[in-house]
């Protein structure tokens, strides 16, 4: 049975907020399969601050936490229009431009390690910018109602 033989009315999502969806959720399990693949190396790094060797579970607890938490973002933001979730997608992703000039240097010099997390830092960007177009700016004004005089603008 779908929405309309419900007798709910269908939710027309913008194409933007779909496009941010779809290469959100792309970044969120490509960031988690980098992450997995580089599991050792961040256990190492979690071992030297604690100053004894770290259990394995707590690298997979943090990057399942990380995961989910990208996962409940982009829900709040496709479903609820929430600006505050909004905000901390932005914020949570301009703060991983800081390794831009890293990874690109590193890249120049011939360690191609870090060529999967250029692309998934591409990932993210387009999924921001997504957030910033003007059709979804319409959806987080009207908390995820468009006005009836531009409904035809997104079908």
């Amino acid at each position: 049975m779908s929405k309309m033989e419900s007798g709910l009315p269908r939710r027309r999502i913008p194409k933007p907020i779909r496009w941010f969806a779809l290469s959100y959720i792309a970044f969120a399990v490509a960031a988690l399969t980098n992450n997995l693949m580089l599991i050792d190396g961040f256990r190492a790094e979690l071992s030297s601050a604690i100053g004894s060797e770290a259990p394995a579970w707590l690298g997979y607890a943090g990057f399942a936490i990380r995961f989910a938490a990208r996962l409940v973002l982009a829900w709040f933001v496709v479903h609820n229009a929430s600006k505050v979730a909004c905000w901390l997608i932005v914020v949570w992703g301009l703060a991983w431009l800081k390794d831009v000039p890293v990874g690109f240097a590193a890249l120049i010099d011939g360690e191609y390690t870090w060529l999967p997390w250029l692309a998934i830092i591409s990932l993210q960007l387009f999924a921001i910018a997504c957030l910033f177009h003007p059709r979804a700016r319409l959806w987080f004004k009207g908390k995820g109602k468009l006005p009836e005089d531009i409904r035809a603008a997104f079908d």
